[in-house]
């Protein structure tokens, strides 16, 4: 991997991973060596990262360089807690590490009055128990969508399956008012 690579992925660990992020952590997550990672560190620093902390007690991506700053307004930085947070409820291991992601990213480009809303959005959200169930290869549906290709499935119905055949009725049997 390259350099350059890295100093990107080091940048997107320092968005996702709860601060003060100590250099073991991140090392471990980069697959680096410490030494590698404080000069990464002061190469971040060098080209314009605002990094707080040093060795012995961990770090703190402050200002985000690489990202432009957002001006949603607080109903909009909701709007995006909410959704992503669904999305890592009901989506499959994919969407969820891709919306944890997006979540990262949002933080670290919005002034710091605006993330602690978004912390806050998201510690009002709640779910016992992830939704998603595992629904055959997601993946393989995803990648055709996004290439524009036909795919081929068999859809079970619950009458099929047995269980809960009673609740399952087609559109066309739906009593309408008259």
């Amino acid at each position: 991997m390259s350099r350059s690579d890295r100093l990107f992925r080091l940048l997107q660990a320092m968005r996702m991973m709860a601060p003060p992020i100590t250099a073991s952590r991140l090392a471990a997550e980069m697959d680096v060596s410490l030494r590698s990672l404080y000069r990464d560190i002061e190469s971040l620093r060098a080209a314009g990262a605002r990094i707080e902390g040093e060795r012995g007690y961990g770090y703190r991506l402050v200002e985000d360089y690489a990202l432009p700053p957002q001006t949603f307004d607080r109903t909009e930085i909701e709007a995006i807690a909410l959704g992503l947070a669904e999305v890592s409820h009901m989506g499959d291991p994919a969407l969820a590490k891709a919306a944890a992601s997006v979540l990262a990213k949002v933080a670290a480009t919005l002034p710091d009055g605006r993330e602690q809303q978004l912390f806050h959005a998201i510690s009002q959200v709640y779910r016992p128990d992830a939704r998603y169930t595992e629904i055959g290869n997601v993946e393989a549906v995803r990648e055709a969508c996004w290439k524009s290709r036909r795919s081929t499935s068999t859809m079970r119905t619950r009458a099929a399956l047995g269980a809960n055949a009673a609740s399952c009725r087609s559109p066309s049997s739906t009593p309408t008012a008259s």
